[in-house]
């Protein structure tokens, strides 16, 4: 067992070991990465922007609710979310924010407005649907049409309507809607009117 003088003296050489080491041999840090994700935030932001406007523009003509909408962003999401993010890290220096991001902000909404835009760029197949109204609700600057047997009542682009525009439906009988089928299996809304 050494005693306390010889480890000290063991520690001082060690100590002048290591520090020979380290001048023969220092240490070299590894070059950081320069941050390259400029060029995908733009593209993030674009692609939100493009998407936001494809899903203004389609989705408002689509029969679909809001519910709906939500669900296949949120498919897109969860799917986008899967990808690993070391693949990006082979090319990117993305961080687990910047990787969340581009799924919730870049991915998500132009996936879901892409959706949109093909189902209404091919549809086909016109018919028309004709429902009785029971009652109209009035509302501040809107009005619910209540259809017989509260039918398409998820649907607020069939259901409700400006109080502008109350003279076309107040003492009106029946609703006629002209659809077409889109390329996906979502109707698009052509026309909507209260007939006597």
């Amino acid at each position: 067992m050494p005693t306390p003088e010889e480890r000290r003296a063991l520690r001082r050489i060690k100590r002048v070991l290591v520090q020979e080491q380290y001048r023969r041999n220092p240490p070299t840090k590894a070059p950081e990465r320069k941050d390259n994700m400029e060029t995908i935030h733009i593209i993030m932001v674009l692609a939100f922007f493009i998407g936001l406007g494809m899903i203004v523009i389609f989705a408002s003509e689509t029969v679909i609710s809001i519910w709906g909408i939500t669900k296949i962003f949120a498919f897109f999401l969860s799917i986008t979310l899967l990808i690993p993010i070391k693949w990006y890290r082979k090319k990117l220096t993305m961080n687990v924010y910047e990787f969340f991001l581009l799924s919730l902000l870049g991915y998500a909404p132009f996936l879901t407005g892409l959706i949109f835009t093909v189902n209404y760029i091919n549809r086909s197949n016109f018919h028309v649907e004709k429902y009785p109204i029971e009652s109209i609700e009035r509302g501040i600057y809107f009005s619910d049409i209540i259809l017989k047997n509260d039918t398409l009542s998820e649907y607020a682009i069939l259901t409700s309507f400006d109080n502008r525009d109350s003279t076309f439906y107040i003492g009106r009988k029946q609703m006629r809607y002209e659809f077409k089928d889109g390329g996906l299996g979502l109707k698009i809304l052509l026309d909507k009117r209260a007939t006597p």
